[in-house]
C-alpha cells in the first residue's frame, strides 16, 4: 500500500515508521531528516488543493494528514470528488480533556470505569497514621 504522510513533526515520524515498518510505501511531504529515513521526502506547497493533486499524482491509497491546520473544514471544501472524507471525527475540546468532569464524561462515554480518586495533598492518608508504639522484644 502506498501511504502519503502530510506533516513533519514527531507524530507524523511515528507514523511513516510504522507504516514502513509493516511494509509499505510510504510518502511524506514536507517531512524532516528523521522522517527520510523510513519514507521517500516530496517537496511541495502546503497548500489544500495542491496536497490533494499530490495524492492523486502519485497514487496514494491512504492520507495521512497530521498537523490540525489541514483538517476540516480545509481539507472537505476542497477535497476533489474522488477524496474520502476523514475517517475521524473532530476532537474534543482541549480544555476539557485533563479535567476531572471531563475524564468521568469520557469514561462514561465509553462504558470504562473511570480512575480511581487519591487523596489530595491537603489531606492525611491512613496509612501515615502513627501506630502506637510497641514495646521492644526482647
Amino acid at each position: 500500500m502506498r501511504v502519503l504522510v502530510i506533516g513533519g513533526g514527531g507524530r507524523e515520524h511515528a507514523i511513516a515508521h510504522a507504516c514502513a515498518r509493516h511494509g509499505h510505501e510510504v510518502l511524506c511531504t514536507p517531512g524532516n531528516p528523521g522522517i527520510a529515513a523510513h519514507a521517500r521526502l516530496i517537496d511541495s506547497p502546503q497548500d489544500t488543493p495542491t496536497l490533494a493533486r499530490l495524492a492523486q499524482q502519485e497514487g496514494a491509497d491512504l492520507v495521512i494528514v497530521g498537523p490540525e491546520a489541514y483538517r476540516p473544514p480545509a481539507w472537505s471544501t476542497s477535497a476533489p470528488p474522488w477524496a474520502s472524507p476523514p475517517s475521524a471525527p473532530p476532537a474534543p475540546p482541549a480544555a476539557s480533556k485533563g479535567t476531572r468532569p471531563g475524564v468521568r464524561r469520557s469514561c462514561s462515554a465509553t462504558a470504562s470505569p473511570p480512575p480511581r480518586t487519591t487523596p489530595s495533598a491537603t489531606s492525611r492518608p491512613r496509612w501515615t497514621t502513627p501506630r502506637p508504639s510497641r514495646p521492644p522484644s526482647s
